[in-house]
């Protein structure tokens, strides 16, 4: 049951789906962000332009005074087939404090064809990830990327 703005209850949610469901506004995720037990956020098929990770929420009641991280627990977001098409947005996902799994396939940021960022560009920016649009992120050493990049443009 709402509270205020926030969703209260559901205190061991793990999964919650809310694709294709014509979600416009990252505003409203917002209110999902003390969900304390929130592992798996699926947004996929939605019509999502920016996401900002939520700042100077008030403590929920349910919450007691303790501080709380939003978004403490989430490890999976999948914002794939959105119209997110801004660096800030991608940047944002960094704050969160568990993220691991994220998907912003299908959206203008992550296709170079329509003017947005290559993986390695979106692997850059997203330090914590381990695994982009369902592919795992392996962490190369820069000595290593430039051993390769070498060996691939002088055989």
């Amino acid at each position: 049951t709402p509270a205020g703005n926030f969703v209260q209850g559901f205190d061991t949610l793990r999964l919650l789906n809310l694709e294709d469901n014509h979600i416009v506004s990252w505003d409203e995720m917002v209110k999902l962000s003390y969900l304390r037990s929130l592992e798996q956020l699926h947004l996929n098929k939605n019509k999502i332009k920016h996401v900002r990770y939520p700042s100077n929420l008030p403590s929920s009641g349910s919450l007691g005074d303790v501080a709380v991280p939003a978004f403490e627990k989430l490890q999976v977001l999948l914002l794939g087939s959105n119209e997110i098409e801004d660096f800030p947005s991608v940047d944002s996902l960094n704050l969160f404090p568990s993220l691991m799994d994220v998907r912003i396939s299908d959206n203008p940021i992550a296709d170079p064809a329509k003017g947005g960022a290559p993986r390695f560009v979106l692997v850059a920016r997203l330090g914590n990830v381990k695994i982009l649009n369902g592919s795992e992120v392996i962490a190369v050493s820069l000595g290593a990327l430039q051993h390769i990049c070498s060996n691939t443009l002088h055989p």
